[in-house]
């Protein structure tokens, strides 16, 4: 089917879009918006944040959400027991020891160095993990203690590995040090497009 339009604006960026909108609000007017690039699909596009306070049942996340074009968040409602979306994604239960896509990995972390003899390789750690858009459970294997090599020091780290579900899921995997009272020194997250972020311990700094 063949479309004809008014007007063909190259480049999505803040002018592009602007000039677009404007564009369209005239009557019959028909605009196309075209925007080259290459997958969206990297980690690091749809960059999370997130706030939430220390309590002595661990981190208990408050909001969590992503910004690109516009943003989306997940609030923890404790009171009412719910996680609630800002997107049209329904509310679901909030159930215990829930993290989001960020706090899991700094509780996974406290839960290690709490109590680390209860990481048994061969065990799984499952949580329910808040994105902006939706919750699921997130299972961690624990695998056998590693060596690694990191800024000229060795270190023994437990590794700890979440696997793809889906075609656009995230693999997580971290190494806990014990040297380091359970801090990761390596978080990997990768995605079956190729995409990945490999982030590792440079140096420490008491507070």
């Amino acid at each position: 089917m063949a479309h004809t339009f008014d007007y063909l604006i190259v480049g999505a960026g803040s002018a592009g879009c602007v000039l677009a909108r404007r564009l369209g609000e005239r009557p019959g007017t028909r605009v196309l918006l075209l925007e080259a690039g290459g997958s969206d699909t990297h980690p690091l596009i749809n960059m999370p944040y997130g706030f939430g306070a220390i309590t002595p049942r661990g981190l208990e996340p408050l909001r969590f959400g992503e910004k690109v074009r516009s943003e989306v968040a997940a609030h923890f409602e404790r009171d009412k027991g719910k996680v609630s979306f800002s997107a049209n994604t329904p509310d679901v239960p909030l159930m215990p020891l829930a993290q989001d896509q960020v706090s899991i990995f700094v509780q996974l972390a406290a839960m290690f160095a709490a109590e680390g003899q209860a990481f048994v390789p061969g065990s799984k750690l499952v949580f329910q993990t808040v994105g902006a858009r939706g919750t699921e459970d997130w299972d961690f294997l624990v695998e056998p203690p590693e060596r690694l090599k990191i800024q000229g020091k060795e270190w023994t780290a437990y590794k700890l590995v979440r696997e793809h579900r889906a075609e656009y899921d995230t693999r997580a995997e971290l190494w806990l040090a014990k040297e380091m009272e359970g801090l990761p020194v390596r978080i990997r997250l990768s995605q079956t497009s190729g995409d990945e972020i490999d982030m590792v311990w440079t140096r420490s700094q008491k507070p």
